[in-house]
């Protein structure tokens, strides 16, 4: 992203690596952190249903220590359905969901 290092206290995305067809969807979370001030959040929403080919990951908590390996605390995920988050027609797509998490204040 054409941003510098820690210029943003917030980034969301929604849908990004589907959207753009972002080869390692990793990098959306690598770029995010970059641009994030220290200790500010950070929030990705996705369908997080193809982990072990989009991620190279077994499961969503191996993706969560990818993610805080990349200077993060606090990594956590939840589905829309866990967030009571209301979906209407799409309401059987329980896959979709966020991940979330601050930049440590250490970097």
């Amino acid at each position: 992203m054409p941003f510098e290092d820690g210029e943003f206290q917030l980034v969301v995305s929604s849908f990004v690596p589907r959207e753009i067809g972002i080869p390692d969807p990793t990098d959306l979370f690598r770029e995010s952190i970059r641009v994030l001030s220290p200790g500010c959040i950070f929030m990705i929403v996705d369908v997080f249903n193809a982990l072990k080919k989009a991620y190279k990951v077994e499961d969503m908590s191996e993706l969560l220590e990818k993610i805080e390996g990349l200077g993060v605390e606090n990594a956590g995920h939840k589905s829309m359905k866990e967030a009571s988050v209301r979906l209407g027609g799409m309401a059987h797509v329980w896959k979709i969901g966020y991940i979330s998490g601050r930049k440590s204040a250490k970097l």
